[in-house]
């Protein structure tokens, strides 16, 4: 379906404006609700990798006390070390990742768009700087209804003005 480049523009610099007149009372709710979620959930992930590292140690120190007694041989108790290293190794990077995971990316992007909407004013043309820093993309509903997929997560629906050329 075709819809001119000009309504996109124009629906977009509507929806700056929309962010800018009632972002706290959108984006502040949004932003609280992800800095909760995405600490309850990282931090319960975290702990139980955590967990489980633990008990990849106790399993390191039963197998070192099987092979002083000379209960298994140096080939299996490589072997077995090699692997809980391994393991522990693969935890040690989710953890990181966890700790600097997406969930911080759209935090990072819904703090820009806080800023942006508490210090710009209204917008009158597209920009399309802000356009790029923003939206992630963009979704035809109808020839007449568009919504934008930002950054941050949102998806906002706004209505193509028809007589844009």
């Amino acid at each position: 379906m075709f819809i001119h480049e000009e309504a996109f523009k124009a629906a977009f610099v509507t929806m700056l404006n929309k962010l800018v007149f009632g972002g706290k009372q959108v984006l502040y709710p949004y932003y609280e609700m992800l800095r909760i979620t995405n600490s309850d959930e990282n931090i319960q992930r975290i702990q139980g990798m955590k967990q489980e590292l633990q008990r990849y140690a106790e399993r390191k120190d039963t197998i070192r006390q099987l092979r002083a007694k000379g209960i298994i041989d140096s080939a299996v108790y490589n072997q077995e070390i090699g692997s809980i290293d391994k393991q522990c190794e693969e935890l040690r990077s989710k953890i990181t990742a966890l700790q600097q995971s997406d969930a911080s990316a759209v935090l990072n992007e819904t703090e820009a768009l806080l800023r942006f909407s508490d210090s710009a004013g209204m917008q009158t043309e597209f920009s399309e700087q802000l356009f790029a820093a923003f939206v992630e993309r963009i979704i035809v509903y109808t020839r007449k209804s568009v919504g934008f997929k930002l950054k941050c997560g949102l998806t906002l629906k706004e209505e193509l003005c028809t007589d844009t050329k």
